[in-house]
């Protein structure tokens, strides 16, 4: 009878890392730009959170190397003249579920995301922020579209 509790212990060993080991295959493969930002509840009087964010900013990518780091693309819309087209953000890690994103920021700052959905071509986000549910879309985009080379 010990054989099968030991069994069952290993198959959810090896599904579980296979879990974790598919959604971190499909995150470093594309570039990530944001897409959409909706906010529960719903910011009322004023303009949509993409509305908010610097023109510059919208055609950004995200990348997540394999080996943990997390570097911005820019886009050819650039904030500052001078502006490096690719910076390092900080580290990311999957937790072992699979379920969320931890990005580390170069300066010692951590966010936490809850991983809604991550296919090959979307990937979804949420976090709380002032007692408010917010939800960022990104989608895939190839790596032609970051126009500027370094």
């Amino acid at each position: 009878m010990t054989v099968y509790p030991s069994l069952l212990l290993l198959l959810f060993a090896v599904f579980s890392c296979s879990h974790s080991a598919v959604d971190r295959h499909l995150l470093v493969q594309p570039y990530w730009q944001l897409a959409s930002i909706h906010t529960d509840p719903v910011l009322v009087g004023g303009p949509g959170p993409m509305d908010q964010m610097a023109h510059c900013e919208k055609d950004d990518a995200w990348k997540f190397a394999s080996n943990g780091i997390l570097k911005t693309f820019r886009g050819n819309d650039q904030c500052h003249p001078n502006e490096n087209f690719t910076d390092c953000i900080g580290g990311w890690s999957l937790s072992n579920r699979g379920d969320q994103l931890t990005v580390r920021e170069s300066g010692g700052a951590q966010m936490i995301y809850r991983l809604l959905n991550l296919s090959p071509n979307t990937l979804k986000l949420r976090f709380t922020a002032d007692e408010a549910e917010v939800t960022l879309t990104y989608k895939s985009i190839p790596a032609r579209l970051l126009a500027r080379e370094n």
